[in-house]
């Protein structure tokens, strides 16, 4: 196997056993027609070498037949995904292909979906009340100064020797503002439920 392909280009020729594909995205392609969940091939996971090793079952392989698929509302960081997937692929005894020095992370829809069918859905980030955290464990971390998403942006002053413009901000503003990000959230997730739908049944459509 070739470890100099590169992951955001097609590549030179890929030999699978006694079948050479014309690049690295045409194997991404055939794998996902043979069944194969895999992550965006834009992704930093994608290469040569790891999906060969999925298809021989040397780290953990999803079949689409297999997805569970559940809506995350208010995802997490990546590593916040990462570090949940590392522990449930543990607990099935297999290996996930993730190497943390290189940082070959896969995207963030196919983390999420990953951990749906791995947990079968009952992961806590799929509760309706889940908060999401920026700390890699799960927990926040207290010494980091954050935003409050509830005071509108055109209320907040930022550089040297500004200050919040706290004054003249009302209960009811507030509120609004609350209900503004409230409903852009659902419809972004929304789009996304019924892209990943779509997507889903395109794949188990060609696996027919």
């Amino acid at each position: 196997m070739s470890d100099h392909l590169s992951v955001n280009s097609d590549g030179p020729a890929v030999r699978a056993g006694p079948v050479v594909y014309r690049n690295v995205k045409a194997y991404w392609e055939t794998t996902i027609r043979e069944g194969f969940y895999l992550p965006a091939f834009s992704s930093k996971f994608i290469n040569e070498n790891t999906i060969t090793a999925m298809k021989n079952g040397e780290i953990l392989a999803i079949r689409q037949n297999q997805v569970t698929f559940r809506v995350c509302m208010t995802p997490p960081t990546k590593l916040v995904l990462i570090n949940k997937f590392e522990q449930l692929v543990r607990q099935h005894n297999t290996k996930s292909g993730i190497d943390m020095e290189k940082q070959n992370f896969p995207d963030k829809d196919w983390l999420i979906l990953a951990i749906a069918t791995l947990s079968g859905g009952a992961d806590p980030i799929f509760d309706a009340g889940y908060v999401p955290s920026n700390d890699i464990f799960g927990q926040p971390k207290p010494q980091q100064m954050q935003m409050n998403p509830d005071i509108p942006q055109h209320l907040l002053g930022f550089g040297k020797g500004r200050h919040l413009k706290l004054g003249g901000i009302t209960k009811e503003e507030k509120v609004a503002h609350q209900l503004r990000v409230s409903e852009a959230r659902v419809q972004k997730q929304a789009e996304k439920q019924e892209r990943l739908k779509k997507e889903l049944e395109l794949h188990k459509a060609k696996d027919k």
